[in-house]
């Protein structure tokens, strides 16, 4: 479990520091640096390690893909006012910095059984691979994908859609899984009839598609289902298939109701049972005090605060959760604290 997040020039935050819980709900609205502590912790047990996505399966080039605009493809949006020299973020005493060089980046850590021996400004680095400043490559030389810390997947509105093919090529080990029934199961809950099993089956021309399979052999894709029940269904297939050390979920209740919001924080619920660590962020004071009504008050609610480029956190009870609380601390002003 990562307990103390560091942060150093990493894309918005100048310098901050997050105490963390095994379950945690971070609320905040627009730039409070939500998204930011999500993404170093998605790094941080190795920039280059595989992750369930399709096309961009590395764990930095699908931040790269998430946060590219036209042809702006460069890891520049790593680095404080796209700027710094340096960007560092540390878990414990887990450390990932991102070293600038002219147009290379170098990806260094401080395991010193991890990555390659390299002299960088006069010192000895751990060097795990290297990255273009302003283009999408990731240089060629020796690169380690070798997980460093507790494995973390992280999940969104805006990859959902990225992991559809990840689960077309893994659906043997899910066809011959209990896993489909059983969410279809938990799906039946909700209100909008009775789920009795998720199924790939041939589409149009050659295609599949994944469906909702309901009561008498009726069948809708999942990409029809509404962005809620897809965010759901790919969040606990991609849990299955990866078992992370630490599940991350940015703006958990986009698209949910609130019906589908209870069982999701029930399903958080029984992850932290069995030792997964859940972080989740929200903009909704109301959605992070239902999430903590149905986790039985389990989970601790911190509210983030960004401003002129320091990032702070502060615990909130229950009975601060009302729409007042984002008003009481605005965000920075700066574009860059998503």
């Amino acid at each position: 479990m990562v307990r103390s997040l560091r942060l150093w020039n990493f894309r918005g935050v100048e310098k901050g520091e997050v105490r963390l819980a095994p379950f945690t709900i971070i609320l905040g609205g627009n730039n409070s640096g939500k998204t930011t502590i999500l993404e170093a912790l998605f790094l941080a047990p190795n920039p280059f390690r595989r992750a369930p996505y399709s096309g961009v399966d590395v764990a930095v080039k699908i931040l790269q893909e998430t946060h590219r605009v036209f042809e702006n493809t460069g890891y520049f949006f790593l680095f404080h006012n796209y700027t710094s020299s340096e960007a560092r973020i540390k878990c414990d005493s887990h450390v990932i910095s991102f070293l600038r060089d002219d147009e290379t980046i170098y990806v260094t850590t401080n395991k010193s059984d991890a990555g390659e021996c390299l002299m960088l400004k006069g010192k000895p680095a751990n060097v795990l691979g290297k990255l273009s400043f302003t283009l999408t490559n990731i240089v060629s030389m020796y690169v380690n994908d070798k997980v460093t810390k507790e494995d973390s997947l992280l999940l969104s509105p805006s990859l959902t859609r990225m992991s559809y093919d990840y689960v077309r090529i893994n659906w043997p080990l899910l066809a011959h899984s209990n896993v489909c029934s059983r969410i279809a199961e938990e799906l039946s809950r909700l209100p909008g009839g009775k789920c009795v099993d998720i199924t790939m089956e041939p589409f149009f021309k050659g295609g599949v598609s994944i469906n909702l399979l309901l009561e008498e052999e009726k069948r809708i894709r999942l990409s029809d289902a509404g962005t809620g029940v897809q965010n759901y269904v790919i969040a606990r297939i991609l849990y299955e298939l990866k078992k992370p050390e630490i599940l991350l979920w940015d703006d958990v209740d986009n698209g949910l109701d609130p019906a589908t919001l209870l069982s999701v924080a029930r399903w958080f619920s029984s992850l932290v049972e069995k030792g997964t660590q859940v972080i989740v962020t929200t903009r909704s004071p109301e959605a992070a005090r239902r999430i903590a009504e149905a986790a039985g008050g389990r989970p601790t609610i911190l509210l983030s605060i960004l401003k002129e480029g320091k990032l702070e956190t502060r615990r909130l009870l229950e009975t601060e959760l009302d729409d007042g609380i984002l008003e009481a601390e605005k965000p920075s002003k700066s574009l860059r604290a998503a």
